[in-house]
Formats: structure tokens, sequence, C-alpha cells
């Protein structure tokens, strides 16, 4: 809307004057992330506690206002002020100059007289600061810390256990999660075969490997079950099962994407053993999950009893279902679920890309309303996805770049907590002791605002394809500075415990705690890293560019 400028404005002496058209800085500095407006875009960030770019908020507005006064006050005690003509612009024109730290906000109703019409909307967040930049390690750090992490990986008891007993220690209580813990777990045994130092480790690491996936074979839900052929998301398999795993196991609980961690392990068994009995398990899983797509395009996040009746109305954003049919299409020639892909895709299009509800999809928490609980994951996937199809295609690679800047905005952490203090105070039920992270890390989801390794993965993953897709230096430096979050992480488990270590699950300072799934996929990242670097490197030697 075309702005008028002759409306009266009054401001305080201690306010800063500012511009209501600030000039851009930055890449997309002060651009907000997927603003909402009403009749147009959904409002995403009711329940978020801090923000990296300038948000907006849903409010109303109010019968007989002119004009709106914004004043917003930093960490600093100093007040920024601008007039908009709606109530639920973004804070862009004062952004810049607020300060890192607890953040208040008022939007006030004005009559053209400039007095309040109504009382002034409050909101309290914590700004976050941007990307400072980073000096990015030799290649050979990230491989050496992603090498020693599945060693350490390899050698934990509760991962020898399965080389003479062939099933899950029952001492580690997460084997009680079987897709997501041994599935993954499986994975990073099949990694560590091709680093390993010795032909008995090699040797080892693929006989538990093995033992791990007909495990999942024989514990598979049968023929005439709705999910028929693939592992639960549940199973009272260990003295203690973890968190509310042994309540969700004697009701039926099956969490629907957690088939994908049990296809992509029986996946990488075949490929490294060519035992068509695993290639056949994944073909399995496939076909039921194309059977039981639903009319709109996707699946329930979560169901339970023979009935396989949902839990809740909240959907599976199905990104992990359409990756793991494009492996068996782009892997294996294998084109029967195209069609299926194709309808999941267009669920995504009309849904949580239009809405921005990234709901979290997680096995091991409560389940939560619309946008109580965001997480990042499934928005990395798509940014991906759009990744994949960006040559031509200059509004799926804004897409994608938007939804970087979202995980980015309310998941990452690129330098320690200024204001531990205050940030707790902002986060409320969620904080969780910042003074101990390492930084630069990411959060996983907003009930459990707290730095996982898995977390730092995904973006760690799909910066790196940013950085491939659109020459930007900037996406290969924020790959590079989450790895070296994982490293301290890495090194103070190291020093402190002693030996080498798995990289921690918690990026904190705090005794390891580790979901062994979760340590696979932070080595699996670093080295990924590691190989992009040696690349660039090789290039540069040749004469090319990055």
């Amino acid at each position: 809307m075309k702005r008028i400028q002759q409306l009266l404005w009054c401001l305080m002496a201690t306010s800063t004057l500012v511009s209501a058209q600030p000039a851009a800085k930055g890449e997309g500095a002060l651009q907000p992330v997927h603003a909402g407006k009403p009749g147009s875009s959904a409002f995403w960030n009711s329940y978020a506690g801090r923000f990296i770019y300038p948000p907006a908020f849903e409010i109303s507005e109010t019968k007989g206002a002119a004009f709106y006064r914004f004043t917003v006050t930093g960490s600093d005690g100093r007040q920024h002020r601008f007039k908009e003509w709606k109530p639920w612009n973004a804070l862009t024109p004062v952004w810049e100059a607020v300060p890192e730290g607890v953040t208040e906000l008022e939007v006030t109703a004005m009559d053209r007289a400039g007095k309040a019409v109504a009382a002034p909307v409050k909101r309290t967040f914590y700004r976050s600061p941007a990307f400072p930049g980073v000096a990015i390690k030799p290649a050979s750090v990230y491989f050496n810390a992603g090498r020693q992490g599945l060693e350490a990986l390899f050698k934990t008891p509760a991962v020898q256990y399965w080389l003479q007993h062939k099933k899950p220690d029952p001492a580690y209580a997460r084997y009680c999660f079987p897709n997501k813990v041994i599935g993954g777990l499986l994975r990073g045994m099949i990694a560590y075969v091709q680093l390993a130092a010795t032909k008995r480790e090699r040797t080892d690491a693929l006989q538990m490997a093995r033992n791990m996936g007909d495990y999942l074979l024989s514990v598979r839900q049968p023929a005439t079950a709705h999910y028929a052929f693939i592992p639960p998301t549940y199973l009272n398999n260990v003295e203690t099962p973890a968190g509310p795993a042994l309540k969700r196991w004697q009701e039926g609980w099956f969490m629907v994407p957690s088939a994908i961690d049990a296809a992509l392990g029986f996946l990488d068994l075949f490929d490294a053993t060519g035992d068509s009995v695993y290639f056949q398990a994944t073909q399995r899983i496939a076909q039921t999950l194309a059977a039981t797509q639903e009319p709109d395009g996707t699946w329930p996040l979560m169901v339970k009893g023979t009935e396989s009746r949902p839990v809740t109305p909240q959907r599976l954003i199905p990104t992990p279902v359409i990756l793991f049919f494009d492996r068996m299409e782009q892997q294996y020639a294998i084109h029967s679920y195209r069609l299926a892909k194709e309808r999941a895709w267009s669920w995504i299009l009309k849904n949580p890309l239009e809405t921005y509800q990234w709901d979290g999809q997680f096995e091991d928490v409560a389940l939560h309303g619309a946008y109580k609980n965001l997480a990042r994951e499934q928005a990395c996937d798509v940014a991906s996805l759009l990744l994949d199809q960006a040559t031509g295609n200059p509004a799926g690679m804004a897409q994608a770049e938007e939804l970087l800047r979202f995980a980015e905005d309310q998941f990452v952490v690129w330098a320690p907590v200024k204001d531990p203090e205050g940030w707790n105070h902002t986060i409320g039920g969620r904080k969780r002791a910042p003074e101990t992270w390492f930084a630069p890390t990411v959060l996983e989801q907003y009930v459990c605002y707290e730095p996982v390794a898995r977390s730092s993965a995904v973006l760690i993953h799909v910066y790196l394809k940013a950085h491939t897709v659109t020459k930007k230096q900037v996406y290969l430096e924020k790959a590079a500075a989450l790895a070296n979050g994982l490293l301290a992480g890495q090194s103070w488990i190291s020093e402190t415990y002693g030996g080498i270590a798995e990289i921690p699950t918690w990026v904190k300072k705090v005794k390891p705690s580790n979901w062994m799934n979760n340590s696979f996929y932070a080595a699996e990242a670093v080295l990924r890293l590691a190989t992009v670097l040696n690349k660039i490197q090789e290039r540069t030697r040749a004469g090319g560019s990055s």
C-alpha cells in the first residue's frame, strides 16, 4: 500500500528516529521471514520466542485507528519508534539498531490527532545476532573428527553388544525406538566399514550392521497390519524404555515416518552386502507406504491400535517419504512410486509451504496443536528439494532460501547467548541452560529448544547444497560454522572424560547421554563437509572456482 506522508507524528526526545523505508543490508538481513498478512499468508510465529530477522506479528486492526505507533525497546533500554498503516507490519525499520537481548514491542493504535485509541498490544522476545562469519578449518580436521566419532560409536559397549548377542543391549534405554535408533545406528556401522583402520573392525562393523538389520526384519508388523512389513516405532525390548515408549507400545502407537529410518538402513545394508533380502524388505515398505497414502496426498503422523486410527489431526509432512522414493528411483531405477511422490509434493506445496506450519514430527514428545511446536527439519528437506529443481526456476530458488532463513531465524544460535537469564525469562518453559551450549549450534524444536547434533547435521547438508547451487560463499561458511560447534562439543567430551568421543547428541557441557543414531548423523555431516572442502581445494589447484 502506498504510504501517506502527511500524518502527524510525535517522537519522544529519547527515542531513535528512523526511516520507515530502510535500505536492505547484507544477505536479507532486514527481510522478514514469510511475513504474515491477513487474508493472504498465515502468521506462523505466535509461539516463537526469539528472532534473528525482523518479525511481523498477528495484530488485529483497531476501529478508529488512523495509523499505528510501533515502540521497540531493546536490551540497552533505548526506544526505537516508527509508524505504519497496518499493525501487522514487520519491525524492519528499526531492526538493525536493536541489540541482542530481551526486546519489548508495543503497537499502539493512534487517531489522526496522534492520540491512542486503545491499549497497546505487547510482545516480548529475544533478539539474537546474525551470522558473524567464520574461519573454515582444513578439510582434514573435519574428516578426522567425523571418523573418530564413528570409531567411538563402534566401540560403545551397547553397540558391541550386537556382535555376540544379535539383539539390543537391554541396558541402553533408547533401543525402545527400533526404527529410529537401530535403523540409524545400522547406517553408522555401514559408514564405519569404509573408514575403519583394521580389517577386523571392518568385518565386525559389517556383521553388527547385519545383526541390526536382521533384528529389524524379525520385529516387522505382519502382512495383515495396515502398515504391513514395517518395523514398529516403539518396543518393550529394554529394561527401562525411554520417554513415552512403553505406554505407546502398549497402546499400539505407530509413527508413520519412522518407517523411513528402517528403509534407509535396509538400503545401505543391501548396498554393502548385495543381499537381496534387505532390498526386498525395502520394497515392501515402499509398497505399503504407496498403498496407504491418503486422498490428500499424505499420511497421518501418528496412529494407534489394530485399526491404525489417527491419534491426532496432525498430518505427516511427507518429505522423508519423498526422499526415500527419490532414492528408489534415482539409485535403483524403480519408478513405481513416482505418482505417490508427486501427490505428496503437491500436498507440501498447498500446505506447509504456504502456511509455514512446520510442526515437529518426533516420536518421543507429546503431540501439540498447530504452530505450538515448530521444528526445522522438514522445512530444510523442502529447501533441499527446491534446490534440486532450482535451475531456471528463480521462484523456487527464492522459496528455498527463505526456508533456510526460517530455520536459521528460529533455531540457529551463531554465538554464545549474551544474556542467558534474559533468554530463560523470555523462552519460559523452554529454557535449556544456554550458558552451557557450544555455539554455533542448532536447536531442535520448540518443546526441546536445545542444541542437538542431528539438528546441526540437517542444516550442514542443506547449506552445502545451497552453496553448490547458488555459489554463495556464505552457505559454505555457515555449514563450517555449525560443524565447528559440533567439533567443540566433541573435543570437550574427549578432554573431560578421556579417549576419543562421539559427536555428542547434546551440543553443550553435560555428561554424554547420546542417541546413537544422532551420533552417526552428526559424523556423516562433518564427513560430508570434509569431502566438499577437498573438492573445492582440488578445483582451486586446477584453476577453477568453488
